[in-house]
């Protein structure tokens, strides 16, 4: 998320903290285009969402596995308002069910498996820009548009403090 972030000139990242449940509270380096960056490390969205209350936007990159009860998690937090799921292999039944649970809270719920940029062009998997993609991001705005992952539709910009 910093990459694309910095790619699309963003002065600051949006990424306000990670959640990472199976290792302690930390702090993590990374990269911000030639420099660093540091960013908390919570184990719990609970723990998060306390100490960033003005985060609004989940994106959540966890396994086909545990992103039904993850996302779930994250519905009880009113503060929550969209969650973009990163995720490719999830039950049938637990894709049919987030949106559902999701508009009882009030949460927009982005359904995909690919980012890019907005006003660039992509082809393939997420696996990273080409030299043309990143010559096409001079002059862009700084929000980000999510791909659905089976037709490459775009699905709307986001622009706002995150939780990875």
């Amino acid at each position: 998320m910093l990459d694309f972030d910095y790619s699309c000139g963003r002065a600051t990242p949006s990424v306000a903290a990670m959640i990472y449940p199976f290792g302690g509270h930390h702090i993590q380096k990374f990269y911000w285009g030639t420099k660093e960056t540091l960013l908390p490390v919570y184990t719990s969205v609970k723990e998060a969402a306390n100490k960033h209350p003005d985060v609004d936007v989940v994106v959540n990159f966890a396994s086909s596995r545990s992103l039904y009860s993850s996302t779930l998690k994250c519905f009880e937090y009113p503060q929550i308002k969209a969650i973009a799921l990163i995720t490719e292999g999830v039950p049938e039944r637990h894709a049919r069910e987030i949106p559902w649970k999701a508009k009882e809270h009030g949460v927009l719920i982005i359904p995909c498996s690919s980012t890019v940029p907005s006003n660039a062009s992509t082809e393939g998997d997420n696996s990273g820009f080409t030299d043309d993609e990143i010559d096409n991001l001079q002059d862009k705005d700084d929000e980000l548009i999510l791909l659905n992952g089976s037709t490459g539709i775009p699905v709307g910009p986001v622009s706002s403090n995150l939780l990875v």
